[in-house]
């Protein structure tokens, strides 16, 4: 929102996921990848900042490629979607594929993240847009936030 005068400070946070939306995209080297986009409402225990909400920029999940080639994607290419499935608490599953251990990664979504106790850090993003040049507060993922509890989803009257 381009009124806003005032962005949450860069720094970590806990936080709580409250919603999460996905998109699939094609890299420029024809890989396919899932992008899921968490939105992160930060503790009421943070005293000024306390039920801010903030978007992730997005957690990349790479599939395979159809013809069982990985293209130019790198071996590690993975590392911050396991990241994120270690902060969640989420397990991949392990697999084996003509006698390689792998792991199957599973989807993100509303059922297995929402209210998931976590540590985000914030950071200011600036970009040239429709209003001229504009910075905005948004969040990465860290880790899983020990002392916090999982909330329960809000049911509308």
């Amino acid at each position: 929102d381009p009124s806003e005068d005032e962005l949450t400070p860069e720094g970590s946070y806990p936080a709580h996921i409250i919603k999460i939306s996905s998109t699939i995209v094609t890299t420029r080297w024809g890989n396919r990848a899932d992008i899921y986009k968490p939105t992160y409402r930060i503790s009421n225990s943070v005293k000024l900042y306390g039920g801010v909400e903030l978007n992730d920029d997005g957690i990349w999940r790479f599939r395979k490629m159809k013809n069982g080639s990985t293209g130019n994607r790198k071996s590690n290419s993975n590392r911050q979607f396991r990241s994120a499935m270690k902060a969640l608490e989420i397990d991949v599953i392990p697999v084996e594929i003509e006698g390689k251990k792998m792991f199957k990664l599973p989807e993100l979504n509303h059922g297995n993240t929402y209210g998931k106790p976590v540590i985000i850090n914030v950071y200011h993003k600036t970009f040239n847009g429709r209003y001229g040049m504009q910075t905005i507060a948004e969040a990465k993922l860290s880790s899983k936030w020990e002392e916090g509890a999982k909330i329960e989803e809000e049911t509308p009257f």
